[in-house]
């Protein structure tokens, strides 16, 4: 059994592209109007920066390893 495998154009990887940038743009919205409501709630920026910061860097992560296997998957395909 030969097992062959080609590169699709890059067309292909634009909207996995698309959808990872959309994905931490929606994060990152997010975080930012629950950082403001929870400013205005009356907590210590002191109290809150670090836990927005930690919930970013773990968006990134997720986004990180969700994107990873899309895009390499976007690249590959069976004959």
């Amino acid at each position: 059994m030969n097992t062959t495998f080609r590169a699709r154009v890059a067309t292909t990887y634009r909207p996995v592209f698309i959808l990872i940038m959309a994905s931490l743009l929606v994060s990152i919205v997010t975080r930012i109007v629950l950082l403001c409501l929870t400013l205005s709630s009356g907590l210590s920026a002191q109290q809150i920066i670090p836990a927005f910061f930690i919930g970013f860097l773990y968006d990134l992560l997720v986004a990180g390893f969700m994107g990873l296997p899309l895009c390499a998957f976007a690249f590959i395909e069976s004959p």
